[in-house]
């Protein structure tokens, strides 16, 4: 009897567990915000940026600057410099010396040319022109936990400070990175993603979580160490820093790359052009600088191991493409490869 009145306490227990998790599941919650108009959920998770050093000199914010937490929420300290050290019960004494070398670490990053009052005010209009944002194939958005909501959704851009016109931190301003819905906790129909000046970088389609039909991913030029003069005077007129963009067109089914590809190099002085099966690399590929054609190789399956009359590609990269052609009277003429290993041509990062 006391066995059986045991056995039986258990099978509860196992109840309670699975109806507690499913309830915990149906009770997960989501945020939502109005965007012109319109009602949406904000997914949980938020995309990441890479924020330029000549951002933090915009900013006029005293008390941004004291918080510890400011400081190691975007940069590493060391041993003795840490957020752990300022949460430490320490004496006044080596709180205040903490605070000196905070405000210390904070000089080398505000130190060196500033924007002069014009491009300053340009970029507090605009903080985007310093806050850059990278997409790729690889990742789309990372997978919730638990039971979301089916809906219309906007995933923003992680927090930092976003400046205002006066330079102060906005602790309520937000920046949408991307629009999509969610049917069954995953993504179904068309998704769009922008980088931080609301302008489209990566947009296609899902359908039931897997990439489906024509996608472009636009790559943006990245940011020089310093800001250059001439992107300087046009901020000071109001204008943007100069930006170029590689575009990546591919075609998906059931989320694997298949169909015909087309990439274009910065400033289109490098193409790519070929033909994806089963999401590997199929048939003719060309690749072509200034418009030339520099190279023609033919895929070989990734079974293949001999070498035949047509070059086979193995995954190393073309460091000097013009190499891959000669120059007849006026014409450029591809050199012939035939029973050669052919290098992998310059596809953009992540790309494999």
């Amino acid at each position: 009897m006391k066995h059986q009145f045991l056995r039986g306490r258990k099978w509860l227990a196992l109840v309670l567990f699975i109806c507690g998790f499913s309830f915990a599941e149906a009770q997960t919650t989501v945020d939502s915000i109005l965007q012109n108009g319109e009602q949406f959920y904000v997914y949980p998770f938020r995309q990441k940026v890479k924020i330029h050093d000549d951002y933090w000199k915009i900013i006029d914010d005293d008390a941004f600057f004291e918080d510890y937490n400011n400081y190691f929420n975007r940069f590493n300290g060391d041993w003795d410099f840490s957020r752990e050290a300022f949460q430490e019960d320490i004496s006044d004494e080596y709180r205040e010396e903490l605070e000196k070398e905070l405000r210390k670490h904070w000089r080398w990053k505000l130190s060196g040319r500033g924007f002069g009052k014009a491009a300053t005010r340009t970029l507090r209009n605009r903080p985007g022109e310093l806050v850059e944002v990278e997409y790729d194939h690889n990742k789309d958005v990372l997978p919730p936990f638990g039971n979301i909501p089916d809906g219309k959704y906007v995933q923003l851009f992680e927090e930092f400070c976003l400046v205002d016109e006066d330079g102060k931190c906005n602790p309520e301003a937000y920046q949408i990175a991307g629009y999509f819905t969610i049917k069954n906790k995953v993504i179904d129909g068309e998704a769009v993603w922008l980088d931080f000046k609301g302008d489209t970088l990566k947009k296609g389609s899902f359908i039931n979580g897997l990439k489906e039909g024509e996608w472009e991913i636009k790559y943006p030029s990245k940011l020089t160490y310093s800001i250059p003069g001439s992107d300087r005077r046009e901020l000071r007129k109001g204008g943007s820093i100069w930006k170029d963009y590689a575009v990546d067109y591919s075609t998906f089914k059931n989320g694997l790359l298949e169909g015909p590809y087309h990439y274009d190099g910065f400033q289109k002085n490098q193409q790519v052009k070929g033909e994806f099966k089963l999401g590997e690399p199929s048939g003719e590929w060309r690749y072509l600088t200034n418009s030339v054609l520099t190279l023609k190789i033919q895929m070989a399956s990734p079974s293949d191991t001999t070498l035949s009359r047509t070059p086979i590609l193995r995954g190393s990269y073309m460091i000097q493409p013009r190499k891959y052609y000669r120059k007849v009277g006026k014409k450029l003429v591809p050199h012939d490869l035939s029973c050669q290993e052919a290098p992998m041509p310059a596809f953009p990062n992540n790309f494999f």
